[in-house]
């Protein structure tokens, strides 16, 4: 009794700090990939079409189904959260129960070992994104309970067909969630092929069970998801993400290394929107990437020289099984190659890493590395490193959108979203361009997650719409290197931000100019003559303070043009935001590239927390010379 107490409370434990994890990503818009399901689900008359659909990309007939329930109950988001939790749960739980019953795990190794599930770094981003998240989680989970399922029978007293039968349906299952387990599938059931040759202390009829259910528990879920692909989807079984066929080559196998040093020594290589911030790319990322590298290296190296001679058959046999599902699921990750190496996929890779480390004899260095293994994850836990995902960016986005909807006065029928790159925004709000759905507009987005609210299109909706289809905007402001307030932008400014035209500058408020001179302004270089449109070049730039109540929430307006020698780098948009001190607080900057032509160019003006005062810059930009011309700078208020 005391023993399953202890159990229920370890998991609880488990349980709990899970859920507070998925609280810490919740926000209720749904956006992205998950639209598709909807997308699907509102233009389908029942629900099995709905499913049949969905499964047209991959038959993934669990996952896919719980998403065809989901979409066509028009469930709420918390719903699919709840069902995130769940899997993140089940498997931290089986990593603890395989540790504590089969690897001899004390409590707090056990736990440490779930933690490195709970907050693997590779996995944040799915308590951010639950159509990814849901499909990690219960696949995982699904796979570590067909490994418990040949733990049962290996340790069993005796090898039944019931429990083969079980353990190949759990490899079935795992696979019609996510059949990249395949691979992971392959090396355990060649582990009880193995077993079943070497292990003569059993019958000859319940090795040759064990053998033969080492073979059907790859080879039958394998075929059923070939015959099901050929049946239902229109990709290819070779088709890997976002729909391109895998394939082949040098790029594969650098990848692969990428991904093995990334989970074993601490590095992150990788783009920024797979492996989000402190990546390698950056210094940052390369410092405390290579710090953790020959921590590990050398925990991993001593570690393993110090158990060499503890180790037992057994446990040795254990150590490389999970060390060949590591690679195996490594090598299977690594087919897309580096444009589509997604960090996400080396989730399951966290689980199999903390088993083999429980699979090592027990020993300090060992549990040092365990504890190192799950203080990397922690580290970019502390500094939000996922915050650089583009799941994750997409995520706060949406949720920003649905809330200042939720939150705004009646607006008008229509909108657009502004300051949010086209190909960033067209996924965030339509979606992928699957079967029909069109991702310049925000329907679907619109449809689950604002009912009778005012919808929202990206930008890129002007390509087939007239600007005066639309009523507002929902805008951030260009040029912020991150920036968090969204604006409501009336339809009468609208035209300021979008298409700009040199009369629309009747009644703003100038602060130079050829008609109104540059009073106030500071000059590098030579002061401009009075009345004139000042020329941007040989190093002369202009500045004018001003504070910062006088232009917040204003649309800052350049009238500027070219001579025509100009070359690509352009001007400056600039406005520097100070302190009361007059220290940086941030730049604003945003690069045009002035014609030959005169035209506007303007920026929503956007003062960070602590700005006293705003420093206004007519400049060109770095490694342009100009020479420009611009005869007017002035504000705009949104009326």
């Amino acid at each position: 009794m005391l023993v399953r107490s202890g159990l229920a409370f370890q998991l609880a434990l488990m349980g709990g700090f899970a859920l507070l994890l998925t609280l810490f990503g919740y926000q209720s818009a749904y956006f992205g990939d998950e639209l598709f399901p909807f997308f699907v689900a509102k233009t389908s008359s029942s629900l099995p079409e709905a499913f049949f659909r969905i499964n047209e990309y991959k038959p993934r007939f669990i996952f896919n189904g719980i998403w065809a329930l989901l979409t066509w109950w028009q469930a709420p988001r918390y719903v699919a959260a709840i069902l995130n939790f769940l899997g993140m749960w089940s498997a931290a739980s089986l990593v603890f129960i395989l540790g504590r019953r089969y690897l001899a795990a004390s409590v707090p190794v056990a736990m440490a070992a779930a933690a490195c599930v709970l907050i693997s770094r590779f996995g944040m981003v799915l308590y951010h994104d639950y159509l990814s998240g849901i499909i990690g989680t219960w696949g995982l989970a699904l796979f570590l309970g067909t490994v418990s399922c040949l733990c049962g029978l290996v340790f069993a007293q005796r090898i039944s067909v019931a429990g083969c039968a079980v353990y190949i349906g759990m490899g079935v299952l795992t696979i019609f969630v996510y059949e990249t387990y395949v691979a992971g599938l392959f090396v355990l059931g060649s582990a009880g092929v193995l077993l079943a040759l070497f292990d003569r202390s059993r019958p000859a009829r319940e090795r040759r069970l064990l053998a033969l259910a080492g073979v059907l528990v790859w080879t039958v879920p394998l075929s059923m998801f070939v015959l099901a692909t050929k049946w239902l989807s229109t990709f290819s079984v070779m088709t890997g993400t976002a729909g391109q066929t895998v394939s082949v080559g040098m790029g594969n196998i650098r990848t692969f290394l990428h991904f093995l040093s990334n989970v074993l020594l601490g590095t992150n290589y990788g783009l920024e929107w797979f492996t989000g911030y402190f990546n390698a790319a950056t210094r940052e990322g390369r410092l405390a990437g290579y710090g953790f590298a020959v921590v590990l290296a050398f925990l991993w190296i001593s570690t393993l020289i110090r158990s060499r001679a503890a180790w037992r058959p057994r446990s040795l046999f254990i150590s490389i099984v999970l060390l060949g599902m590591i690679v195996a699921t490594v090598a299977i990750s690594s087919l897309p190659g580096a444009e589509k190496a997604d960090g996400r996929w080396m989730f399951p890779v966290s689980a199999f890493a903390a088993l083999f480390v429980l699979s090592i004899p027990t020993s300090l260095l060992r549990n040092m590395l365990l504890i190192s293994l799950l203080g990397v994850s922690a580290f970019h836990l502390s500094m939000r490193s996922y915050d650089g995902i583009y799941n994750v960016k997409a995520s706060h986005a949406a949720g920003k959108l649905a809330a200042a909807m939720h939150g705004a006065a009646p607006l008008g029928k229509r909108g657009l979203v502004l300051g949010i790159a086209d190909g960033d925004l067209e996924w965030v709000l339509g979606g992928n361009a699957l079967q029909g759905n069109d991702v310049t507009n925000g329907d679907v987005f619109c449809w689950i997650n604002l009912k009778t609210l005012p919808c929202l299109d990206p930008r890129s909706a002007l390509n087939r719409a007239s600007l005066d289809a639309y009523d507002f905007a929902l805008a951030y402001a260009d040029g912020v290197r991150a920036p968090t307030r969204l604006y409501v932008v009336p339809g009468s400014v609208l035209p300021l931000l979008v298409h700009p035209t040199l009369d629309m500058i009747d009644g703003s408020r100038a602060l130079g100019g050829t008609d109104n001179g540059w009073n106030g302004w500071a000059w590098q270089g030579a002061a401009p003559a009075a009345e004139t449109d000042v020329e941007i070049s040989g190093g002369r730039v202009g500045t004018l303070r001003v504070p910062v109540a006088d232009i917040e929430g204003a649309v800052i307006a350049y009238e500027a043009y070219s001579t025509g020698e100009a070359g690509p780098a352009g001007m400056r948009l600039q406005v520097n935001w100070l302190d009361e001190k007059s220290d940086l607080v941030a730049a604003q900057i945003k690069v045009v590239a002035p014609e030959q032509a005169p035209r506007l160019f303007t920026m929503l003006l956007d003062p960070p927390a602590g700005s006293a005062s705003a420093e206004i810059y007519v400049t060109a930009h770095d490694g342009s010379s100009g020479p420009f011309f611009v005869p007017y700078v002035g504000v705009v208020r949104p009326r």
